[in-house]
């Protein structure tokens, strides 16, 4: 299967109480509210161009005689949006996303884009009592995990007072070793911030692009037994089973855990502002949370029951 969309149009909030007051050192757009107002939030339309998707996906199924049913199957997966549009509200909606200009923030790789995701299934059935059938199934499912972001945990309106200020969506600015644009505070840990730097594989000397990291992947694996037996009258039938959901976290701890970045999947790394020069001043290094893990899909579950069919 391929599926190609090409997006056109697509819906946007603003915040048209913002005007622009100035540039960031880095290129971007520094704004303040125009006229003491704030948060004016508009629901409005991109014009033209606002990303595209590609899904192609791949799948092999057989039966054997023997009772052995079995399919494998890859997606891939490559969404671009402008917004990822995740909340119910305009406010919620305007500031989730990590963007270098909140007024036109661009597109950029969307908030659910799964890019590898790999599923398996096999299923035996076989009778063990003469006319009624007893049937083993297993799925799993085998998934990069979810993209994220960095940024910075300041109000970059150079004190001239932004509109959401105290919601921090501004995308990291990762610089070269030697960069005029930034100048480090006396409390900053160059070194630790360094060693962030190269350990998550940043790009020096740009913005960082929105959700341009991974969270890490995921495996799961369900197992279903459902025995058949004999009804209470003639031409009735009943079955017994049991579902194991995530078995291999039954198994040990550590198998099964999904760990991603919480939403709105983005984290803080630098608490920075702007100087009268206009370098960014990195005052202090804030070592992320990284990823966490997500409770109700790292957890086993068993379900029993009974099906009686008259």
């Amino acid at each position: 299967d391929l599926l190609y969309s090409d997006k056109q149009d697509a819906a946007i909030i603003r915040d048209i109480s913002r005007e622009q007051v100035g540039t960031a050192p880095d290129g971007r757009p520094i704004y303040g509210s125009s006229n003491g107002r704030r948060q004016d939030f508009f629901l409005t339309n991109v014009r033209g161009d606002s990303g595209d998707s590609l899904s192609a996906s791949l799948a092999l199924t057989k039966s054997h005689d023997f009772g052995l049913d079995w399919s494998i199957a890859y997606a891939y997966t490559k969404a671009d949006d402008v917004s990822p549009m995740t909340s119910s509200v305009a406010f919620s909606n305007y500031i989730s996303p990590a963007v270098s200009d909140p007024e036109n923030p661009g597109t950029a790789t969307s908030n659910y884009e799964i890019p590898h995701r790999f599923t398996l299934r096999l299923s035996y059935k076989h009778e063990f009592f003469d006319g009624y059938e007893t049937r083993f199934s297993v799925f799993g499912t085998i998934n990069e995990g979810r993209p994220y972001s960095y940024v910075f945990d300041g109000d970059l309106s150079g004190g001239l007072g932004s509109s959401v200020g105290f919601i921090e969506h501004n995308l990291l600015y990762i610089p070269e070793v030697n960069d005029a644009n930034v100048v480090y505070g006396d409390d900053f840990n160059i070194e630790a911030f360094n060693a962030f730097i190269e350990a998550e594989g940043l790009n020096r000397g740009e913005i960082m692009e929105r959700n341009s990291l991974n969270s890490s992947w995921f495996h799961k694996f369900d197992v279903k037994i459902e025995q058949e037996f004999p009804g209470f009258y003639e031409g009735h039938k009943g079955s017994a089973f049991i579902v194991i959901e995530n078995f291999g976290n039954l198994l040990n701890d550590d198998w099964g855990v999904l760990y991603e970045t919480s939403f709105p999947r983005a984290q803080e790394v630098v608490s920075g502002s702007i100087n009268d020069q206009n370098q960014y001043v990195y005052e202090e290094f804030i070592q992320p949370s990284g990823q966490t893990r997500v409770s109700d899909a790292s957890l086993w579950e068993i379900r029993m029951g009974v099906k009686y069919k008259f």
